[in-house]
């Protein structure tokens, strides 16, 4: 589980950007007149760094896990949607249908 203990702590980074972000959002509400587009802009493509290195980590996982699966669940598998869980959240569904056909 180390892929997956790396993308808690990318997951926490992107909270913490995202804490900044507000902080520099609500004092420019509170009348600071600095120039924070740059820190926006820069934050933002952080956080896009960070959430493409979470999807490429994701897929590598799949991939792990999918490794030595029969050729028939591993498609089913590794073209499912990633989102909440590794493997989407109707994977018992979708693996159902699967052995059906």
């Amino acid at each position: 589980m180390k892929l997956a203990k790396i993308q808690s702590r990318l997951a926490a980074s992107l909270s913490a950007i995202g804490q900044v972000m507000a902080k520099i959002l609500e004092e420019k509400g509170e009348g600071g007149e600095r120039n924070i587009k740059h820190y926006i802009e820069t934050l933002n493509d952080t956080e896009r760094l960070i959430t493409g290195v979470i999807h490429s980590e994701s897929i590598s996982r799949r991939e792990l896990v999918s490794f030595d699966l029969n050729k028939n669940w591993k498609t089913t598998l590794t073209e499912s949607p990633l989102d909440t869980w590794l493997f989407g959240e109707d994977l018992e569904g979708r693996l159902k249908a699967t052995k059906e056909l």
